[in-house]
């Protein structure tokens, strides 16, 4: 009986491991959380098998049964929830699936419609189908078939080759679940071990290989290559020296002798051998496996990571040039337009006052854009040392104290890092904090309150700075940091840029959280210098 409890055991093991990863690695994904509910059913299902292929008490198998089978029950209207969940078409099949779920499982624990009593078989205890189980295996078969139909439709219309390739890693795996459904004819009384804990397992090896190889579920797993040759090697090193020593005892046994430093020579002998053996199956690896030497690979990394940067420098520059062009071409045309006049109506005092007022103006606007675009030249020169964050920030705010009074602005500071040492640019980040604040500044003309917090949050420092002024258009949010784009009548859209580009070099992030009339939280977030 030993050998036919650790199947399920096995199974019910891995996927309840499985589903607790992809839960804790998002507890808010709707996704994730049906995964999880998906390998929570199945670890139910499995367990109770487990226990119940052990267990030796018949007074109490109805009840580890109908537990059992609780999990059974809701396992394909939960696997077809998770399936459209991923492919965002959550529909009313899913409620519906739901209520019969629920209809099913009250008539498995409170009548005998569903289920009655259990088979003894040679391998342990099973329920028995009663005259409604019929039912339940055509709703499986119906949710198995549309979520099928589902995946296929949206792998052949979706242009995102990422989620293509998900899809198909999950397809696969449906196709090789599906087949764990043989295991039902046992509750029709035909005596074969049920053996869907292969199909499930399988299943459970394809969605594995997706989240490591295709980031399935929006997760990141970075497996090192060092890691990878440490198994390797331990296992290839532990195999080479069992042979060693069994080859050793044939040879002594077959030449009939007992000397142990001739013994300690031959092993010797042997495991000087060890090191070209581990050299070529490391090579091995490297080409077959990573494709290529550790050294080549970190050369091609260097060359992809440089062309990736000269890439995305050139599209930075062709953005530039475009919005800068837009955005000078306006008052040259004012300049030019007077430049033509002059000669004419020089003596004109409207003409001569109109000039006066408007040219220097529009020659400070073409500055003003210039100096920005210097200051965006300048981010990649900077000097990182550890500073303290609060600092720069009371320095920032010192500078606009004036303006907090004229403006009717209430400040309140609230500094709760224990650790506020960060490794920046001082001047950089000073620049982007008085760009920030400038901005909420402008934002609340009539007055109001800003708000500067630190704190600690996973060992990141986060600096969050609130405002109560007019907010920012959800739909605006996506376009903030590009460059020449802006909310503002006479702003040139250089600022945000700027601050971005400014805290991504000092290895920060900054994002905005606004809504028209709800005022604008930045946070920035940098690593901690503990």
């Amino acid at each position: 009986m030993i050998k036919y409890i650790f199947p399920p055991l096995i199974s019910a093991s891995l996927f309840i491991l499985l589903g607790t990863f992809v839960l804790l690695k998002n507890r808010t994904s709707k996704t994730n959380v049906t995964f999880f509910s998906l390998c929570l059913a199945t670890f139910i299902w499995q367990f109770s098998w487990f226990i119940l292929f052990s267990f030796p008490y018949e007074r109490l198998i109805p009840v580890l049964l109908k537990i059992g089978y609780s999990g059974v029950i809701f396992l394909p209207i939960v696997y077809y929830h998770f399936l459209m969940s991923f492919l965002n078409k959550e529909n009313k099949i899913i409620f519906t699936a739901y209520i019969f779920g629920t209809i099913f499982l009250l008539l498995t624990w409170f009548t005998s419609l569903f289920t009655s009593g259990y088979y003894k078989y040679f391998w342990g205890y099973y329920p028995k189908a009663s005259f409604l189980h019929p039912f339940y295996l055509v709703l499986l078969a119906f949710l198995a078939l549309h979520g099928a139909i589902s995946l296929f439709k949206e792998f052949k219309t979706s242009p995102d080759i990422k989620k293509r390739n998900q899809i198909k890693y999950i397809l696969l795996s449906l196709i090789f679940f599906i087949p764990a459904s043989l295991d039902f004819v046992v509750n029709y009384g035909v005596e074969c071990y049920p053996f869907g804990f292969i199909f499930i397992l399988v299943s459970l090896f394809i969605i594995a290989y997706a989240i490591l190889k295709h980031h399935l579920l929006n997760i990141e797993v970075v497996i090192k290559k060092t890691f990878i040759y440490s198994i390797l090697i331990s296992i290839i090193t532990i195999l080479y020296f069992i042979v060693v020593y069994l080859l050793e005892r044939i040879f002594s046994v077959v030449a009939g002798y007992h000397s142990i430093p001739l013994a300690i020579a031959i092993i010797a002998l042997f495991s000087i051998m060890f090191t070209p053996l581990k050299n070529k199956i490391q090579r091995s690896i490297d080409k077959y496996f990573f494709k290529g030497t550790i050294d080549q690979i970190e050369r091609e990394k260097r060359l992809l990571e440089t062309e990736l940067e000269r890439s995305e420098r050139l599209k930075t520059v062709s953005t530039l040039a475009a919005g800068m062009a837009h955005e000078i071409k306006n008052p040259l045309t004012s300049i030019k337009t007077f430049v033509e006049y002059v000669d004419k109506k020089y003596q004109d005092p409207e003409f001569k006052e109109k000039f006066k007022s408007i040219v220097p103006k529009e020659i400070d606007k073409i500055t003003n854009i210039i100096n920005q675009l210097l200051d965006y030249s300048k981010t990649d020169k900077i000097n990182l040392k550890p500073y303290n964050i609060h600092n720069i920030l009371n320095y920032v705010l010192d500078l606009y104290s004036n303006e907090f009074i004229k403006k009717h602005i209430k400040l309140n500071k609230s500094y709760n890092s224990k650790y506020p040492s960060i490794t920046c640019d001082e001047n950089q980040l000073k620049q982007a904090f008085i760009n920030i604040i400038l901005n909420s500044i402008e934002a609340m003309p009539e007055g109001g309150e800003l708000s500067i917090k630190t704190q600690d949050i996973n060992n990141t420092l986060e600096i969050s700075i609130q405002d109560t002024g007019k907010g920012i258009p959800k739909e605006k949010l996506k376009d903030i940091f590009n460059p020449f784009y802006t909310t503002k009548e006479k702003g040139t859209g250089l600022g945000l840029f700027i601050v971005h580009q400014i805290i991504e070099n000092n290895k920060g992030v900054i994002a905005i959280e606004s809504g028209e009339g709800d005022g604008a939280l930045v946070r920035v977030r940098f690593l901690v210098d503990k």
